[in-house]
């Protein structure tokens, strides 16, 4: 789980890697087997498990929580329960996360059996702030102590919305927009009534412009007309969007805007988090940086981390980052008919242990003078070869954040079952 506070290694394990080479070993070392025990970051315990608790040859089994354990990098396989672990630095990350390959690769690998052992643990949706950039700079609450207000048209949602005083605004069913923005003022979450889906926007969109500390959880937005984009950041800071599902009208064209969900975050909006959410039926999809030429402004700016989501049944742009600072972890890419991750214009992003299926280019740097560092856990399941060619410099220390990593092998089924505003209870 993407957690705060819990990263996969034992402070052991970082002990010994550190007194090791800096190189990390051969790939073909890392995923030697032995014979009945379980391979690489794949699931070795936990509630409702009954499959093998030993790990490969250099990997150890590790608790996360009371339902899950991995096997992780350090040490000898075991036949041994599950280790408990508490080690949950950020010099965590960086000596250990860092070490694992985290240098381009470009491997290839086929989807793995379903588990059959028991479904794979859902973390909780987390209830004390976001995870990613936008739990920095302060942190990001929302309207935390704030009115709050129940919605269910155009007019009153407009009402609740605007101003920097504290406000938590609950819609309660799907709103018909006229076709423009719902500009939304500082220090204000909009959240469902009834949750499972069955409340949000359609038909407009959300602006979070020159302000700070919003919080969009659980909706479902679609179909809002150009310019408008479901939800659009500009100059604007410490945003969590989380649990929502966004979804257009793929069938209507790269050059109609009814295709493009656009979760659009441009002219240096910074500290962001896009976390658990559902990208479907669009062509352009997410953009950071809207511009080549906006480099003064939006340098040093757009830090945006994506964790968790679900992009499925899309064109491109997921996402499209220029200028700016991307973290890419634990997505899931299904039936992606252009490209995933693009980075622009200086861009560096850390790509880690997410799951391409039928992706015809992954990941794309050259074109447009981008960089990625990619750690060894993606994988390409019937897709193209990722562009690894703008090398970056960007390491998991960099970030400024605790995280925990899932195995690339389980994100499909953590995603869909975790991903979306059907997924969120109000």
């Amino acid at each position: 789980m993407l957690f705060l506070s819990t990263l996969l290694p034992l402070a052991i394990a970082a002990a010994s890697l550190a007194e090791a080479s800096t190189h990390p070993p051969a790939r073909e070392n890392q995923h030697a087997r032995r014979a009945d025990c379980v391979q690489s970051y794949g699931r070795c315990g936990g509630e409702g498990y009954s499959g093998s608790t030993c790990c490969t040859d250099g990997w150890t089994c590790v608790k996360q929580n009371s339902w899950y354990s991995q096997c992780v990098q350090g040490g000898a396989g075991s036949n041994e329960p599950p280790k408990a672990t508490t080690t949950s630095s950020k010099a965590a990350a960086s000596s250990v996360i860092a070490t694992s390959a985290i240098a381009s690769t470009t491997t290839t690998s086929a989807r793995p059996p379903a588990n059959t052992d028991g479904a794979v643990a859902i973390p909780a949706i987390p209830s004390d702030g976001p995870v990613g950039f936008a739990s920095l700079n302060g942190g990001t609450t929302g309207g935390a102590g704030g009115a709050k207000t129940t919605v269910s048209d155009l007019k009153s949602l407009r009402a609740a919305v605007k101003g920097e005083a504290a406000a938590i605004v609950f819609i309660d069913g799907i709103i018909k927009g006229d076709g423009d923005t719902v500009d939304v003022g500082g220090n204000t979450s909009i959240l469902p009534a009834n949750g499972g889906g069955k409340d949000g926007l359609t038909g407009s969109g959300f602006r979070i412009k020159d302000t700070s500390n919003v919080i969009i959880r659980g909706l479902s937005l679609s179909k809002s007309p150009a310019p408008t984009d479901l939800i659009g950041i500009q100059k604007a800071t410490n945003v969590w969007v989380d649990h929502c599902t966004f979804k257009s009208d793929l069938k209507a064209g790269k050059d109609d805007c009814k295709s493009h969900p656009r979760l659009d975050i441009t002219h240096a909006g910074d500290f962001v988090s896009v976390t658990w959410n559902v990208f479907t039926n669009s062509w352009k999809t997410s953009l950071v940086g809207h511009s080549e030429n906006n480099g003064k402004e939006d340098t040093g700016h757009l830090r945006v981390s994506y964790l968790w989501n679900h992009f499925y049944d899309v064109n491109s742009r997921l996402p499209s980052l220029r200028f700016g600072t991307g973290h890419i972890a634990n997505n899931y890419y299904q039936d992606i008919h252009a490209s995933g991750i693009n980075s622009r214009e200086g861009a560096e992003i850390l790509v880690e242990s997410n799951y391409f299926s039928n992706a015809k280019n992954p990941i794309e740097t050259a074109d447009y003078d981008g960089y990625v560092v990619v750690n060894d856990d993606n994988i390409y399941e019937n897709s193209g070869k990722p562009d690894l060619s703008g090398v970056g410099s960007i390491s998991p220390a960099d970030l400024g954040y605790d995280y925990t990593l899932e195995a690339a092998v389980d994100i499909p089924s953590i995603v869909v079952s975790g991903a979306g505003a059907k997924h969120y209870s109000a």
